[in-house]
């Protein structure tokens, strides 16, 4: 029997690597080089206090000022009352709702985002470009 590899996480068009860099796939250029997060606030919503450090980790060696991490949606909508950012990762599925209202609010603020899963079935039914 082999060992069973956990999934990575999935993000439309961004490849995040929980140990690694993020990194645009199409640009091929990392986020450290071009300095976009150097002093941004970014917001993080999800639910694995694990991952969710992970996340921290990587964007403050990118140079983010990282807000939360959020681990429910009910503290994620408090850090976007009380706190200011510039961008946001946000898992798409929390464990007993979604982040589809917080991710509708940030698009009506001008906050950018994406979404990231460990699962990418929970990306099926969002549109490409949404809402």
């Amino acid at each position: 029997m082999g060992t069973e590899v956990p999934p990575r996480p999935f993000v439309r068009g961004v490849s995040i690597g929980l140990r690694g860099s993020l990194s645009d796939e199409g640009a091929g250029v990392t986020l450290s080089q071009s300095g976009r997060l150097r002093g941004r606030g970014t917001l993080v919503v999800e639910d694995d206090s694990i991952i969710a450090l992970d996340f921290k980790g990587v964007l403050e060696r990118e140079g983010a000022v990282v807000v939360g991490p959020a681990t429910t949606l009910k503290k994620a909508l408090w850090h976007l009352e009380n706190d200011n950012f510039e961008a946001a990762v946000l898992d798409v599925r929390l464990e007993k709702t979604n982040t589809l209202m917080l991710a509708d609010r940030l698009l009506s603020l001008g906050i950018v985002f994406l979404f990231q899963t460990s699962d990418p079935r929970a990306l099926q039914g969002i549109p490409v470009g949404f809402p």
